[in-house]
């Protein structure tokens, strides 16, 4: 037994794998374990799990073939033993007291279930430190609404700023709370938010220390930024898995304004990634009639003409506007330079 379980999913991260660790096995607070799911890696990283087991007694390795990352975190799950729970990504790091801070926290207070870091994001080598909360915080039964809202990503407290507290990073979970709950196989994208939906629903209290804990690399290839052929069929998948979470909340007096927000972002996602992107092979014309065809959808239909649009910003006010006119052409344009005026930001 020990006090914390580390859960550290491991796919084709040699490059950064040895800096994850270090930074795992320098934690000030030692009664830890640190399990490493090697997800059939082929760059080496799998040699690199297996070496660092051999120098320090808390990893254990756990190999399995390429099943993508929720079922490596599940896994995880199922052999970890600890009475807390955090997860670590393999190209990521963490500061040497993250795991000392986030136990502290739960002793402020009776009952916590979740403790919530706050973090860095490191891309070309530059950081940049962020926040999901501005203060500290104890959310209790009557504030979860709060924590749904930003967990789809909308802006609650006007931060400008990374807003979703779906990811599984920077956190530590009662073990007890996360054996209920497993993170969904089947899900392409956003497995991380319908878990912590679950997780959110049924803790007790959830805490946030405003302090940076962990070190979260953005990668220009990762999965939620390259080209998506069938992006469409992902966005209806987690459309129905976040409405059946959401549902599930006993206290959100306004979940339809919540869902149609995600709804109108994940049409947004959808032409950037399937339309915008330059793989892709369709015409001007193909394009358009695809947002006409996608706008009309039974899907996305109630989002762009029966909703007040109460959690838009701005641009995605201007967005669904262009649709409800059926100005398709303006709709993707409001896409195009929304996306390229963020990449040249970044």
């Amino acid at each position: 037994m020990c006090t914390v379980s580390v859960i550290v999913p491991v796919y084709n991260v040699r490059r950064y794998l040895n800096t994850c660790i270090k930074s795992l096995i320098g934690q000030t607070f030692r009664d830890i374990e640190i399990i490493l799911v090697d997800d059939g890696s082929t760059d080496g990283s799998s040699e690199i799990c297996d070496e660092w087991a051999i120098k320090d007694v808390r990893i254990k390795v756990i190999h399995q073939k390429n099943q993508g990352v929720s079922v490596a975190r599940n896994n995880g799950l199922a052999k970890a033993v600890g009475d807390w729970v955090s997860f670590v990504d393999g190209d990521d790091y963490v500061v040497e007291n993250m795991i000392a801070e986030l136990l502290e926290e739960t002793n402020k207070s009776e009952r916590i279930d979740l403790v919530i870091g706050s973090y860095y994001t490191v891309k070309n080598e530059k950081i940049r430190e962020e926040h999901f909360f501005e203060g500290k915080k104890i959310l209790d039964l009557a504030e979860k609404d709060i924590l749904v809202k930003m967990a789809v990503g909308i802006d609650v407290f006007g931060l400008n700023g990374e807003t979703n507290v779906g990811v599984p990073w920077s956190k530590l979970y009662r073990k007890e709370i996360v054996n209920e709950v497993r993170f969904q196989n089947g899900l392409k994208r956003m497995q991380d938010t319908v878990f912590n939906l679950s997780v959110f629903r049924i803790a007790n209290k959830i805490g946030y220390i405003d302090i940076p804990l962990y070190y979260y690399r953005i990668n220009s290839e990762s999965a939620v930024r390259r080209y998506s052929e069938d992006f469409e069929h992902t966005a209806e998948d987690i459309i129905t898995a976040l409405t059946q979470q959401i549902y599930e909340y006993d206290n959100i007096v306004d979940k339809e304004e919540i869902i149609q927000y995600k709804k109108i972002s994940l049409l947004i996602e959808t032409i950037k990634l399937s339309y915008i992107n330059r793989k892709c092979k369709l015409t001007l014309r193909q394009k358009l009639e695809n947002i006409e065809r996608l706008s009309k959808s039974l899907l996305y239909y109630d989002a762009i003409y029966d909703t007040s649009g109460k959690y838009l910003s701005q641009k995605y006010k201007f967005f669904m506007r262009a649709l409800k006119l059926k100005l398709y052409w303006l709709a993707y344009i409001t896409v195009f330079i929304k996306y390229y005026l963020v990449n040249s930001k970044k």
